[in-house]
């Protein structure tokens, strides 16, 4: 079973767009690690795991500034 959670943000609109853009980022970057194990899964029937992943995270913050904003 999955929860979700809602939660109502009180705040100026410059805040709501730096949240936005944060969320986003996260989501991007979730989505772009499942497809890195899924494809080496398919590929090379090889695991990554997440320690391994987390590892590489300085790496790509490096190659791509936007994810600066996101804490490791």
């Amino acid at each position: 079973m999955k929860k979700t959670f809602q939660y109502r943000i009180k705040s100026n609109q410059t805040t709501y767009q730096k949240a936005e853009k944060w969320l986003s980022l996260c989501r991007q970057l979730y989505n772009d690690c499942l497809n890195e194990r899924i494809i080496a899964y398919k590929e090379r029937r090889e695991n990554v795991s997440q320690y391994d992943q987390m590892k590489r995270l300085p790496q790509l913050k490096k190659v791509f500034p936007e994810f600066k904003q996101i804490n490791s």
